[in-house]
């Protein structure tokens, strides 16, 4: 019941760690 929860969870602030993750190498690279 609650596995399949959490997964789906994970996935989604995984999703969103790496849109910040990417906006911030664009943002280093853009600087540089």
């Amino acid at each position: 019941g609650l596995a399949w929860r959490w997964t789906g969870i994970e996935r989604e602030q995984g999703r969103k760690r790496r849109r910040k993750e990417k906006a911030g190498l664009q943002g280093e690279w853009g600087r540089h």
